[in-house]
């Protein structure tokens, strides 16, 4: 996702947060254009100073570095210079065509970044300019060989397109350029970040949905929800290319299909099973032998319950 949207991560820990005024803090410090990822949320977590603090503007306060007397700073800048009578076509359409311009060639030369909370000494002091440690971000994922049903991805990928070009709609409804607030556990975020940032996305995972807060997830609190499922015959084909290069043509494709069909396998286990053999065929007969034990597993299992 980071990679398609061309957004930085930024990773946050919820055991390292235990007042709001943290949380404020480690929120405002996150730039614009960025993804931010919050694991295995617990409804169940509560912090410390939500019902007793007071909501509190944003102090947007300049960046001062020092230099040295004998380092000479050099600003570099254009000059345009027009009669006057060209006024109206200079501030519309040039200058808003040569700001959009510049921003999109900013964003082709970008960096990515991932961004991860501080070391232990640094948290105690959360908010301040080392609040978030980045490292640069050169992750060979993408959309096109993500394992995930065929379907699905093409939703996401249009969804995030959507996302990304309607800033002036979600300005005309009144709703924050952002993806997913955190409800009861976060329920202050929405007038933050209208306030004082754009184009966010966050990012939840949980591996026991069923256990969340009925109004975490109801409209316009979770936009999307993506069920990350055992390996489908379609993820398989990704897998296939990416580790062999092989396409549904293969003989043994169909075999392992059915028998992908029979049982619950991860898209990491198979990925485990194809890097054992560097040749396609061997590969995946390999493969075939771990899936027909793993549907033998399977069926012992249910005879025994079935004779409960």
């Amino acid at each position: 996702m980071a990679n398609y949207l061309n957004f930085d991560i930024y990773d946050l820990e919820l055991t390292h947060i235990h007042r709001n005024s943290d949380l404020r803090r480690v929120l405002i410090a996150t730039g614009n254009r960025s993804i931010l990822v919050v694991e295995d949320i617990n409804c169940g977590l509560e912090l410390h100073d939500r019902q007793t603090e007071p909501q509190l503007g944003v102090a947007i306060k300049p960046n001062r570095t020092s230099q040295s007397s004998n380092v000479r700073s050099e600003k570099r800048s254009f000059v345009l210079s027009f009669h006057k009578k060209h006024k109206e076509k200079v501030l519309d359409p040039y200058l808003p065509f040569v700001l959009k311009e510049s921003k999109h060639l900013m964003e082709e030369k970008k960096t990515l970044k991932l961004h991860t909370l501080g070391n232990d000494h640094m948290r105690r002091y959360v908010g301040g300019a080392e609040t978030w440690q980045p490292i640069k971000l050169d992750h060979p994922a993408n959309f096109g060989i993500l394992v995930m049903n065929t379907e699905l991805k093409a939703t996401i990928m249009e969804d995030l397109e959507r996302f990304v070009k309607r800033k002036d709609y979600y300005r005309r409804v009144g709703k924050a350029w952002k993806r997913v607030t955190l409800s009861a556990l976060l329920n202050f975020i929405d007038g933050l970040w209208s306030s004082c940032g754009e184009e966010r996305i966050i990012v939840f995972t949980t591996n026991h949905k069923d256990r969340l807060d009925p109004a975490l997830l109801r409209p316009r609190r979770m936009d999307v929800h993506i069920h990350m499922s055992y390996c489908s015959p379609s993820g398989f084909d990704t897998l296939a290319v990416n580790y062999l290069g092989v396409n549904d043509h293969h003989p043994l494709m169909s075999i392992t299909k059915e028998l992908l069909a029979k049982t619950s396998v991860t898209p990491a286990e198979i990925g485990e099973q194809l890097l054992m053999n560097e040749d396609p065929e061997a590969a995946l007969k390999g493969l075939i032998d771990f899936l027909q034990q793993k549907v033998k597993k399977k069926l012992k299992f249910e005879s025994v319950i079935n004779r409960k």
